[in-house]
């Protein structure tokens, strides 16, 4: 049997220099040699034999997008992008699953370490700028949402408008010499649950030909049913509920 601990020390340093020879010619160094990827599953990157030198900056490629792309959940797969690289200059397809199980890839240059888009300056940009980016969109699509929202109020308050006027009319079709003070759609009084109220004021006579003054209350409740109630003005303060 051979005696491991019976050879000489200058044997003993030669046959681990030769294991240590072996494992770089073989590539066994690109394991070996890895810091840990902390969350990046090294078994799904991968690069050809002639791109191994260049593995490293694969490993800082998928740990960059996994910690930077917007809604990149995990690494499923990093790859050589073949058709934009040279083995001096390598280009790496990283693969992310987001948050809604869907995979999306990102191109990064494996020198810059930033993504490949060629709608900005030189080709690339970094993930910082487009964080920034992505809030700017972000701020600018709730803004167009919320004047979207008050375009749509208005157009549904002046529709109620035109019901008030038309029920206000009906209501005071017998009425003499009759004259409309609001000729405008006022503001609204936005009440709980989106219900509204208009006020409507309007001059009026007796058969006697007595000035009257008048003011037509509308009011909607969330289910945008109406409510007409009509009171001398001389009787209502400025602020009184309907």
């Amino acid at each position: 049997m051979f005696c491991w601990f019976c050879m000489p020390t200058f044997m003993v340093k030669w046959r681990q220099s030769s294991l240590l020879l072996f494992a770089l010619s073989s590539g066994l160094y690109l394991s070996l040699l890895s810091p840990p990827s902390h969350g990046v599953d090294e078994s799904n990157l991968w690069l050809p034999i002639s791109y191994r030198p260049h593995y490293m900056k694969l490993i800082r490629a998928a740990k960059l997008v996994e910690d930077n792309a917007h809604d990149c959940q995990s690494i499923l797969r990093g790859e050589l992008q073949a058709s934009k690289s040279t083995k001096e200059h390598p280009v790496f397809r990283i693969v992310c699953r987001n948050q809604a199980k869907r995979s999306f890839a990102i191109i990064i240059d494996g020198l810059a370490m930033e993504v490949i888009d060629p709608a900005f300056p030189g080709g690339t940009v970094s993930f910082e700028e487009l964080e920034v980016l992505r809030l700017q969109a972000l701020a600018q699509k709730e803004k167009e949402a919320e004047l979207e929202a008050q375009r749509q109020e208005l157009i549904r308050q002046q529709a109620l408008w035109l019901k008030c006027e038309e029920k206000v009319a009906e209501r005071t079709k017998m009425m003499k010499d009759k004259v409309i003070l609001t000729t405008e759609a006022p503001a609204a009084e936005v009440g709980p649950e989106q219900s509204l109220k208009f006020l409507l004021d309007f001059d009026a006579k007796t058969p006697q030909g007595k000035a009257l003054r008048y003011r037509a209350i509308c009011h909607f409740n969330e289910s945008e049913t109406l409510k007409v109630s009509i009171r001398p003005r001389r009787t209502i303060a400025k602020d009184a509920p309907p």
